[in-house]
């Protein structure tokens, strides 16, 4: 079970506890306690400032392998045109043997911005999930 669902069953298990006890109106320290952990907010905070760090990360490798993408699509051009026999200038050139290792890169870095997509996601349902479980809280806390 993950810790979002966890949270979930949590806040139900301890708000239909607490429900049944509204009959017994007598301020306890259990009640108290319970009263206490249903509008507590701060796990919840903390969970989606680490869930916004974890997106920012995301968002940062994303950010470098498109840059590097471009860079090997230009390296690859310029492969391209030196095999030609062409050179910037238009003068033909003798072809050089090149490292074709950034082919393998070129290749690789598509599916990686997959995969990198494909964490977004999952990081999106997770903050949503904990969102919602913020806004019961608060909702909670409004209607008592």
């Amino acid at each position: 079970m993950n810790q979002e669902s966890k949270m979930f069953d949590d806040f139900t298990n301890l708000s239909k506890r607490l429900a049944k006890d509204d009959e017994n109106i007598i301020i306890s320290n259990e009640l108290k306690a319970d009263l206490k952990k249903l509008f507590d907010i701060s796990e919840e905070t903390k969970f989606l400032k680490e869930i916004k760090d974890i997106k920012d990360e995301i968002h940062i490798i994303s950010t470098v392998l498109k840059d590097q993408h471009k860079v090997l699509v230009n390296v690859d051009e310029a492969i391209q045109a030196m095999k030609a026999g062409k050179t910037e200038g238009g003068e033909p050139k003798k072809p050089q043997t090149t490292i074709q290792s950034y082919h393998s890169l070129l290749g690789r870095i598509p599916r990686h911005l997959s995969t990198v997509e494909e964490l977004d996601k999952q990081a999106e349902k997770t903050y949503l999930s904990v969102c919602g479980i913020f806004y019961l809280t608060i909702v909670a806390n409004w209607t008592s």
